[in-house]
């Protein structure tokens, strides 16, 4: 069993369109692999891969879930002592919250979080959050474009909070955990 990560999608693609596709199952986010389906992905053989028992929409054509998980923000408590920001409307305000913030950027993979976030803020209702209004968002994320620095990794963010890089982060939830535990381990 050959083990690769984190996921590279320009890696599986090169594979894909040389013929030589060197994995058989990888981990990737719900919304690539959907749009990908039929494409870079094949569709789950129903004789190999038993999705009866999955809830309902939980799985794909290509795919099956493998965790769930929820996106937090995260932030240094000593830079903003009895004043912490509290809501994805204070990872926009630079003002009251000064300093860098980090969020998902990983290339050609528009994960959950970013994008939800910057609307809501904007003013879209959470009912009405679907289909993204892709332009809008981005428009609200560029508003804060100076303060952002893009991770590409669950490891990477929880680095950026830990080593003091940024004051806030937008972060999966078991790297919240994970850096909380770090911080209580050492002290923090």
């Amino acid at each position: 069993m050959l083990s690769d990560g984190p996921t590279d999608y320009t890696k599986i693609k090169a594979q894909v369109d040389a013929k030589n596709v060197t994995c058989d199952v990888t981990d990737t986010d719900t919304l690539w692999a959907k749009r990908e389906c039929g494409k870079l992905l094949m569709p789950l053989d129903p004789k190999i891969v038993d999705t009866s028992k999955l809830p309902k929409d939980m799985g794909g054509k290509c795919s099956v879930p493998a965790m769930s998980y929820g996106v937090v923000l995260m932030y240094d408590k000593k830079k903003f002592g009895g004043n912490p920001p509290k809501s994805w409307a204070d990872l926009f305000n630079t003002g009251k919250y000064p300093g860098k913030r980090a969020i998902p950027g990983i290339p050609s993979d528009a994960s959950p979080g970013a994008l939800e976030a910057a609307l809501l803020v904007d003013g879209v209702a959470p009912d009405r959050l679907y289909p993204l209004n892709v332009d809008r968002a981005l428009k609200k994320l560029t508003s804060v474009r100076s303060s952002l620095v893009f991770w590409d990794t669950g490891a990477r963010s929880q680095q950026l909070l830990e080593s003091g890089e940024v004051s806030m982060a937008m972060v999966w939830s078991g790297r919240a955990y994970a850096a909380g535990l770090e911080l209580f381990e050492h002290g923090g």
